[in-house]
């Protein structure tokens, strides 16, 4: 069942506007997906959701310099498209998610959306592993650490580009 679940994640990969790594995600409870969400890239002068030709992160190591390109991780939009017609504005409130505190990201949610999301399964592809900033944004709405799951496929075709450039580093997860 989860090949299911990855083959939506990729099919939403493709909306991403990262040149650097296109990552799709999926959020499944009770055997459902619940949410969608693709990472969108948005260096200086660059709306989120409009295409990005270049990326000035593209030879940096993988989980460094985010505020180069003010990302929005595919896992935290996944989260937040819980919420229906998610604007571009409320998703770069989320970019800087590697500081943003706990009571702001609970604040975006209902008590209905966090019960919707607590012991859910996220479904990861495009990457091999989920930065730290992600896992405790998923955290804090109730997607445990263990529940994250990546796509062997996509995740090591990733990781072997990565590492044949000179551009990965320790996973999280």
């Amino acid at each position: 069942m989860s090949e299911q679940f990855f083959r939506e994640a990729r099919a939403v990969s493709r909306y991403s506007t990262c040149v650097k790594t296109k990552t799709g995600a999926v959020i499944v409870k009770n055997g459902e997906i619940i949410s969608r969400g693709f990472n969108l890239c948005a260096p200086e002068g660059v709306i989120y959701g409009q295409s990005v030709s270049e990326c000035p992160r593209m030879k940096i190591k993988t989980g460094a310099n985010y505020e180069l390109c003010s990302p929005v991780h595919a896992e935290v939009m996944a989260a937040l498209n819980v919420r229906r017609g998610c604007s571009p504005e409320e998703l770069a409130k989320f970019a800087g998610h590697l500081t943003i505190e706990k009571r702001q990201i609970l604040s975006a949610f209902s008590a209905g959306e966090l019960k919707k999301l607590n012991g859910a399964t996220l479904y990861l592809v495009g990457h091999y592993w989920a930065c730290d900033g992600c896992l405790r944004f998923l955290d804090t709405v109730g997607i445990l650490k263990e529940n994250v799951k990546f796509d062997p496929i996509t995740g090591s075709e990733t990781k072997d580009r990565y590492e044949s450039g000179g551009i990965t580093q320790g996973e999280s997860t």
